[in-house]
C-alpha cells in the first residue's frame, strides 16, 4: 500500500508500508493490529491544515490531528508527552509507539528534507532554505 505526503498542497513523495499496522507490540494485545488512516495535521494557532498523509488503501475517513504548523509554537500548556520541537513535523509524536508516521529510512527524499528544515530552523529561526522540499518531487 502507498502512503503519500503533503505540504499543504505540494506532493512531497510515497513510499509503500504494510496495510496494517501492530497497536503496541510490548503491550497486553501484541498480536492486535490496525488499519491506516487518511491523517490531517491541523494547526490550531492559524486553522491551516498544513499537512496530509494519505493512504491509497485507508479506512473510509479522516483523521484530523491537532499539530502546530511550523509557523506557530505551541503554548507551553498545550506540550504533553512531546516537545515544541514536533511541530510542523510529520514525525508520529511517540516515536516508542509503532505507527505509519514512526521516522524510517524509507522516507520520501523531499519529506525527509522537509523535517530537517523544520528541525534546523529551530535552531535557528532567522534561516532561510534555499530548497524548498516540494521542489525534489
Amino acid at each position: 500500500m502507498k502512503q503519500s505526503f503533503f505540504l499543504r498542497d505540494s506532493f512531497l513523495g510515497s513510499r509503500d508500508i504494510p496495510p496494517t499496522f501492530a497497536s503496541d507490540p510490548n503491550g497486553h494485545a501484541p498480536g492486535v493490529r490496525f488499519r491506516h488512516s487518511n491523517l490531517a495535521l491541523f494547526c490550531p494557532a492559524c486553522g491551516e491544515i498544513w499537512g496530509r498523509v494519505l493512504h491509497d488503501v485507508a479506512l473510509p475517513e479522516w483523521k484530523v490531528e491537532a499539530r502546530h504548523c511550523a509557523s506557530h509554537p505551541a503554548p507551553v500548556e498545550t506540550l504533553v508527552g512531546w516537545t515544541d520541537w514536533k511541530r510542523g513535523s510529520f514525525i508520529a509524536p511517540f516515536p516508542e509507539i509503532p505507527d505509519s508516521l514512526t521516522f524510517a529510512p524509507d522516507w520520501p527524499p523531499a519529506v525527509c528534507l522537509h523535517e530537517i528544515q523544520v528541525l534546523l530552523s529551530k535552531l535557528r529561526p532567522d534561516h532561510t532554505f534555499p530548497f524548498q522540499p516540494e521542489t525534489l518531487v
